[in-house]
């Protein structure tokens, strides 16, 4: 199996690093760092990557969230969030929240009432956040799938409540 997986990752590397140098506004030894990074992600996590899954689409979805996360952990999300819309993906309230933002605390409030929401809650809607398929949630959370998408649901209402002031 990890033979074929690592077959289908040399064929699609290139269109992985064209959109690693979306991500990262064509700075090639960003993308580089991106890809190199996502690769070894994709390779160590390839037991949860399931075979009715597209994996060109899995792949890139663990590179968007790769670049997320370091986006979160440097510490510099404004300077990305104003150049690409989909990094709201990372607090799944696109719906939510105006396509520019003028301030840093929005971040910080929303991950600040993801984390006061119950862990029955939040925990199913911060993996699907990082990108984990709501079959995948379930099985890990050992929970019916009606349950998963229901408390995946529940929590972006109870959000969208507790951020209504920020919307205009």
């Amino acid at each position: 199996m990890n033979f074929i997986i690592e077959e289908e990752l040399l064929k699609i590397e290139p269109d992985l690093y064209r959109f690693a140098q979306k991500l990262v506004n064509n700075n090639a030894e960003d993308a580089s760092d991106l890809l190199q990074e996502s690769i070894l992600k994709i390779l160590t996590n390839v037991e949860l990557y399931s075979n009715d899954c597209n994996f060109k689409a899995w792949c890139y979805t663990v590179m968007r969230n790769t670049f997320l996360n370091s986006i979160r952990k440097k510490g510099i999300e404004m300077k990305y969030i104003e150049k690409h819309d989909f990094a709201w993906d990372y607090i799944a309230l696109q719906e939510l929240i105006p396509n520019e933002c003028d301030s840093v605390s929005l971040y910080k409030d929303t991950n600040d009432v993801l984390e006061m929401l119950p862990v029955d809650y939040s925990l199913p809607l911060k993996m699907f956040i990082n990108g984990y398929r709501y079959i995948e949630i379930a099985d890990k959370l050992n929970l019916p799938l009606s349950t998963i998408k229901n408390r995946i649901h529940i929590a972006r209402l109870r959000m969208r409540i507790m951020l209504r002031d920020y919307v205009d």
